[in-house]
């Protein structure tokens, strides 16, 4: 696939990264319980996996990896973020790597399993088919992937911004320097889920949860070949 960075939200997250895991410190006991969930379920799904992890961020999702995955391979396009996320794991098995989510990594042999949390949203919707055929190209057969993202509330993270002519929505974040930005943000529906996933595998599950969504597959046959 042809690299597209958004600079814009590069610049953001390589300010953010220090900032970043605030995110996951709010004194929302239902939100802190889906966080539990999700760092199970990620836990689970990869145990002895070989696995490529794209926008890794801070790590604060890929040490859930560790004591299940037999190899990780994460890469984020920040090395503010992807200097954090080295040192929140030290484990052998852990490399970290710059890389454009858009452009993943080729294992020998291939990767088998991949995830991808909290950046599915970032992606513009006319590049996502794209975007996921580039990605099963590096994952074996019957491989496992997931991707976790956000609900939207109302409340949280900043106004949504829609812009005229376009199908994506934009979030206006404020750090805590007061600088601002307007980050690419689109929230999706259980249905509208399903209809991205399902044509991908025969084996998709989504958990739309209060403040997170989680979306895990299988690589079918069909898949592969696409």
């Amino acid at each position: 696939m042809q690299k597209k960075i958004d600079h814009n939200l590069k610049e953001y997250y390589s300010k953010r990264a220090e900032e970043y895991d605030a995110v996951y410190q709010r004194n929302i006991l239902v939100r802190i319980k889906e966080q539990e969930f999700i760092g199970k379920e990620i836990h689970k799904l990869f145990k002895g996996k070989h696995v490529l992890e794209l926008a890794c961020g801070t790590g604060y999702w890929t040490k859930y990896l560790v004591g299940s995955a037999e190899k990780v391979l994460a890469s984020d396009i920040s090395v503010e973020m992807l200097k954090i996320a080295s040192q929140r794991i030290t484990d052998s098995s852990f490399q970290f790597l710059i890389g454009d989510a858009y452009n993943p990594p080729i294992s020998v042999p291939l990767f088998t399993g991949a995830m991808a949390n909290f950046w599915f949203s970032h992606i513009p919707k006319i590049q996502i088919t794209q975007f996921l055929s580039t990605l099963h190209k590096s994952v074996a057969l019957n491989s496992s992937i997931m991707f976790v993202d956000g609900v939207y509330r109302k409340e949280l993270g900043g106004r949504l911004i829609k812009k005229k002519g376009g199908k994506d929505t934009w979030k206006r974040r404020i750090l805590e320097s007061k600088e601002e930005f307007d980050i690419l943000k689109n929230y999706y529906t259980k249905e509208e889920l399903t209809h991205i996933f399902a044509p991908y595998s025969n084996n998709v599950t989504i958990d739309y949860l209060t403040h997170f969504w989680v979306v895990k597959y299988t690589m079918s046959i069909d898949t592969f070949v696409a």
